[in-house]
Parts: C-alpha cells; structure tokens; sequence
C-alpha cells in the first residue's frame, strides 16, 4: 500500500507539470531580413498568465532563437492570456500577430521585455473586451499597434502609456461607446488613427488635443451626431478627416474656417449622413463641393443651440397629458424622437431601441415644426414584429420608412396598419421570409418598398392587385 501511494503522487505531479509547460512548435524560416518563426501548433494552449513556453523546431543554419524577429499566430491556436515567456526566448522580437487566437484578456503586463518590438496586431478576438492600463508599457519604441476586428467596449485612460513613439492606431470594428479625454494624451508622436466601425457618440472637445502631429483621422460608420469647432483646434497638420456613414444632424459653421486654416491641402469626408452628402477637399478638384453644401448642417446647429433647456421643457410639458393617473403613466412604453432637417430639408424623425409596444411618442420639435412637417421616420437599434400604430397617428404626413435591421420576419396586413400617406418603405436587412396577398392593402400610395438583403422563399403576386401604385419592389439574389 506503501508504494501505491508513492507512485500515484508522483504520476500527479508528472501531470501537474506537464499542464503548466505550452509547447509551440515553430517553422523557421528568413525572407530577405527576416527571420520568422511560423507557428504550426500549441499544446496544451495557454489559459493562465505568465504560463512557461517551450518552443520546438529546427532552426536554419547559423541561426538561433536570438535571430527571430517575426511572429504571428494564426487559428486554430489558442492563447487565453498572451505569451509573456515569447519575448524571452526571442528577445528580438520586431513584430508580433496574434489574429483569431481566443484572447480574451490583456493584463497590465501582457508585454514584457518587448523593448524591439515595432509592430503589434491583436485581430479578431471576440471576447477581448478590454484594453487595461499600460498593457504594452514596456514596448516604447512600438510604431504600429493594430486593434481591430475583437470586441473592445473599455480602453483605460492610460492605455497606451509608454507610447510616444507610435505612429499608427487601429481600433476599427470594436464596440467602443465612448472614449476619455485622457486616452490619447501619451501619444504625442501620433499620426494616423483609426476609430472606424465602432459606437461612438459624443466626443469630449480635448480628446484629440494632445495629438499635434495628427495627420489623417478615420471616424467612418460610427453614431456620431454633432461636430464642433473645438474639436481640432490643436491639431495643425491634420488635413485627412472622415466623417462618412455617421448620424451627423449639424455641425458648428465655424468648423469649416478653423478645420482648413491655412492647410495647403485638406479634405474632410461626410458622406451618408443626415444632414449631409458631401466632401470639402482642395485635393480633387472635380469632387470638391462649396460651404453651401452644408446649410441644413449649420441650420440645424444654430437651431439647437438658440433652443434653450427652458423652452424645450415648456414645449414638453404643453405636449404632455396631464389628466393620466400615476398608473397609467407607468405603464406607458414611450420614446423621444431625435428631430431634424436632412439634406433635403425633410422633417425627420429618428426612434432607437424600440422593443416593445410603442405608445407614446416624445422628444422636442424645432421652432416652426410640428409633428405635422414629420414625412420620414427611421427606426434605429430597435425589434420589431410590426410598425406600432401610433407612428401613422401621430404623424399623418408620413411619406418613408424604414424599418430595417430590425428582425422582421413576415409581412403582413398587421405588419403596417394604416399607411396613410406613405410612399416609400426601407425593409432591407431583416429575417422576412414571406410577403402575403393583403400585405400592403391599405397602403393605397405606396411607389417603392426595398426588401433586399431577406431570406425571401414566397411573395405573393396578388399585392400589385391592392396597390396599384407600386411600381418597385427591391429584391437581391436572396430571393
């Protein structure tokens, strides 16, 4: 029984230690200056931090761990925790990838003795969320840092310090909601950023101060709504700025004399916005538009801002009922409207995170408008099985919708009431599988409905018998 005991311990230690060494076997290979190790497999993979690593392969002649100065890894390898131990076994490492490995966490101190490294790319990492304070602290003279494609919600205000010497970030297709104001201030040396693809908002107007030597900043397809003068006051060799996709309802007149300065060359992109479709360049001629492009832009910020808080609220409260009891206002599932004029100065109104029965309708209207002037509405972030009713209700003069990207999955006689005068609907990007007979019966003035981008198996002919005005509907190869 004696020996029994004995021999079982030591086959768990045997385990135990076998669990705590990762073993990466490598192929080296040198193209031109560079010697790379090439990862072909990890095991087991690294699931706790600081974990030892071993690596195997054979080296070219004349060469050794000391002369590696590439390395990326690629799936099916699996790196919980980054490899701390790397940057000890090839101390001259330049460059390092690690693109769909599973990382899900950054420490303060993921990046050790990583004082050559040049190039660092974290790719799609779905379950990176975070990026901690002085994760790569050590790595200063780190020039290329590639964050995009993992699903980063926080970056701590001292993210990047010990960076000044990076000139090119990438934080595009994250979920990045907001960013302080402290964020960027460590990198002086700064410029070219990347914030495309993310959930930006609201920006603080010293977020992009400390970056003096800014050349091109991207902030495409984000949820950006407003652009102030203030925000590039400090930045005078900027002159590539992308606006494009966005929710942009104004920007600040001034913004176009303080942006351009005395730049040389410039060009500023606001593409598929709300209020606006255009680019200002002095680069291209043939695509450079004037200052007037933007009236409803300016228009819409001098409007907001000579509306006071006192106004708004005493518009709300002579909207409100006021002979509900408590009970009742409870119960009520309401919404604000973001009001504004688009580029071709149509009332509009935007409704986000509908997921419920809508019966109420909020939000404060522009001087001179009412819910009356409102002819299109845009359901933004929302789910719906149908277009509450009280949209036709409340704003009779209704002429677009759209309701894409919001989980339909049928339409039908329910799916859009009373249409009143609508004449064009956006159904595009949804999960509809089927378009009824009756579908569209009470839209007697409907012209165009765009359902593209559905997984559509039947649609019923008999619709063009109840409206006979409508003359296109937009499919794709789905169909």
């Amino acid at each position: 029984m004696r020996h029994y005991i004995v021999i079982t311990l030591l086959i768990i230690s045997i385990n135990n230690s076998a669990n705590a060494l990762s073993t990466l076997h490598c192929d080296f290979d040198k193209i031109l200056s560079t010697y790379s190790c090439n990862p072909i497999s990890l095991n087991p993979p690294i699931t706790q931090e600081n974990e030892e690593i071993a690596v195997n392969g054979t080296h070219l002649s004349g060469l050794a761990h000391e002369d590696v100065t590439y390395v990326r890894f690629n799936s099916p390898l699996t790196f919980h925790f980054v490899p701390t131990k790397l940057f000890e076994i090839f101390p001259n490492i330049e460059t390092i990838g690690m693109q769909n490995v599973n990382l899900s966490n950054l420490t303060s101190n993921a990046f050790t003795n990583c004082y050559r490294l040049k190039s660092l790319t974290i790719d799609r990492n779905m379950e990176l969320s975070e990026i901690p304070e002085g994760f790569a602290e050590n790595c200063g003279n780190l020039k290329n840092l590639y964050l995009p494609g993992n699903a980063i919600e926080e970056i701590d205000k001292n993210a990047f310090n010990g960076l000044d010497n990076l000139l090119y970030l990438v934080l595009t297709k994250n979920n990045i909601e907001q960013l302080q104001v402290e964020t960027f201030k460590p990198l002086r040396n700064l410029q070219h950023l990347f914030i495309d693809h993310n959930k930006l908002k609201h920006f603080h107007s010293d977020l992009f101060y400390p970056l003096r030597k800014l050349q091109l900043l991207s902030l495409t397809h984000n949820d950006i709504e407003e652009v102030s003068a203030e925000l590039f006051r400090n930045n005078p060799i900027l002159d590539s700025l992308f606006f494009d996709y966005n929710e942009i309802i104004a920007i600040d007149g001034k913004f176009f004399n303080i942006f351009p300065g005395e730049r040389e060359t410039f060009e500023i992109r606001f593409c598929g916005n709300n209020c606006t479709n255009a680019i200002i360049s002095n680069k291209v001629v043939q695509n450079s538009v004037s200052d007037d492009d933007f009236d409803v832009c300016i228009e819409n910020w001098n409007i907001t801002r000579l509306t006071s808080d006192n106004e708004i609220h005493a518009e709300i409260s002579s909207t409100s009922t006021t002979d509900m009891t408590m009970t009742e206002t409870i119960n009520i599932h309401e919404r604000d409207c973001r009001y504004f004029l688009n580029e071709n100065r149509k009332y509009t109104c935007v409704l986000e995170c509908v997921d419920l029965v809508l019966t109420a309708i909020g939000g404060a209207h522009y001087k001179s408008y009412s819910d009356l002037d409102v002819t299109r509405v845009y359901f933004s972030r929302s789910t719906l099985s149908k277009v509450p009713k009280i949209i036709f209700e409340k704003f009779p003069n209704l002429e677009f919708l759209s309701v894409a990207s919001t989980q339909l999955m049928i339409i039908n006689d329910q799916t859009f009431g009373e249409c009143g005068r609508l004449k064009e609907i956006d159904a595009s990007g949804n999960d509809i599988r089927e378009i009824v007979e009756t579908s569209l019966k009470n839209c007697t003035e409907l012209v165009k409905i765009d359902v593209s981008g559905n997984p559509i198996e039947f649609i019923d002919g008999e619709i063009f018998n109840y409206d006979p005005q409508l003359k296109h509907i937009i499919f794709n190869r789905r169909f």
